[in-house]
């Protein structure tokens, strides 16, 4: 498969693909898909709360996000920045930063997350995590329908997985 995959036939003209490149990055979701289906790496197993978010960005090809709400300080805001700000740090204490015009949130504590730059190291899932929120981003031109049916998904395998989970769905 690798020698005749070509990204721009299997994925077309993906409304991320477009969002992303606006800001010289790659859709993530393709990065991972490649990784896991091209690259033979192997699929996350860190703990179930990853795998939901991955698996479904897989299925979907759709951009989630998820986050240890316990680690969430007051609250959660979402914003457009009009500047590069400094994430505290980055997953893995990466360097990273929001981008002007990209959705992005902020807690008491600063800022936890970009849709660009990704989550915070302070708010992202661990394997103590037990109260995550998923974020399931949509961008301009993006049919409302792919939004709730990626939601209806994520509940379908959290569900699967955690019988006892409270779940709801809140869209923004």
């Amino acid at each position: 498969m690798a020698g005749n995959y070509d990204r721009k036939v299997v994925f077309g003209d993906n409304i991320y693909s477009r969002y992303f490149k606006r800001y010289k990055k790659s859709y993530p979701v393709i990065l991972q898909l490649e990784s896991y289906l091209l690259k033979k790496r192997p699929f996350p197993s860190e703990n179930y709360i990853g795998q939901v978010s991955f698996l479904a960005e897989l299925r979907t090809l759709v951009l989630l996000g998820v986050h240890d709400v316990d680690q969430i300080v007051g609250d959660l805001v979402l914003f457009r920045d009009t500047e590069k700000r400094r994430l505290p740090a980055g997953i893995g204490e990466r360097d990273v930063h929001t981008y002007p015009g990209d959705v992005s949130a902020r807690d008491d504590k600063g800022i936890c997350f970009g849709m660009i730059s990704g989550a915070d190291n302070r708010t992202c899932i661990s394997s103590d995590s037990k109260h995550v929120a998923y974020f399931v981003f949509g961008v301009d031109g993006q049919v409302d329908e792919q939004i709730k049916s990626t939601l209806d998904l994520l509940m379908q395998y959290v569900n699967a997985l955690a019988l006892t989970a409270k779940t709801n769905q809140t869209i923004i």
